[in-house]
Parts: structure tokens; C-alpha cells; sequence
């Protein structure tokens, strides 16, 4: 039940950021290799939470290995973690779109300055 519960948590900001990355695309702001990159990037995080449940079971049996099952806690750890990737991510690609936008303002206003000094 608890890993139900973990899909329900990390399910909508998976949704929110696969939407994301959809609308940023249809807009323009990143290439299609970007968003393979971005959906790639979800497909695989969601691969390991959903199969985390039968890789703990598997794996449960083994001494080395025992431990409880997952706390209320634990979920909660790994929604926030699943959230804060999403949020960090966002961050960089607004760094990232900051920087392209300062680096052709500077080669305008290069471009703009040269041209005044030569007339």
C-alpha cells in the first residue's frame, strides 16, 4: 500500500514536468533533443520508483539486505526528492535561457556599437 501511495505522490510531478517539457517545446524554448533528453530523464525515474517495489521484494529475502518495509517518512523523502530534481532542473534551464538571452543582447550591442563607430 505504501508504494501505491509513493506512485500517487511522484505521479503528478512527473505529469507537470512532462508537460513542461512539452509546452516549452511547442514554444520554442528547447530543441527535440532537448525534450528526448528531458522525457528520457522522466521515463527512467519513473522506471525506478514503479519498479522499485518488485526489485525490493526480490531483494528482501536476502540477509545482507533485510530491512522494514518503507515508512510514511521514507515516501514522503522521496516525493520531495522527486520534487526538488523537478525544481532544480527548472532552475537551470532558466539559467540557462538567462544566459543565451545576455549573450545575444551582448552581440547586439556589439554589433550596434561597431557600426556607430565606423560611421
Amino acid at each position: 500500500m505504501r508504494y501505491i501511495i509513493l506512485l500517487i505522490l511522484v505521479a503528478p510531478i512527473m505529469f507537470i514536468a512532462l508537460l513542461s517539457a512539452i509546452t516549452e517545446y511547442k514554444l520554442g524554448d528547447i530543441t527535440r533533443r532537448q525534450l528526448a533528453n528531458k522525457t528520457a530523464k522522466l521515463v527512467i525515474l519513473g522506471l525506478i520508483i514503479a519498479l522499485s517495489f518488485p526489485v525490493y521484494n526480490l531483494l528482501s529475502g536476502r540477509p545482507i539486505l533485510q530491512s522494514d518495509d518503507l515508512s510514511a517518512i521514507t515516501i514522503v523523502i522521496i516525493a520531495a526528492v522527486v520534487y526538488l530534481l523537478y525544481i532544480a532542473d527548472k532552475q537551470r534551464q532558466s539559467i540557462e535561457s538567462l544566459r543565451k538571452k545576455v549573450y545575444e543582447l551582448h552581440t547586439n550591442i556589439s554589433i550596434l556599437t561597431s557600426e556607430k563607430d565606423q560611421k
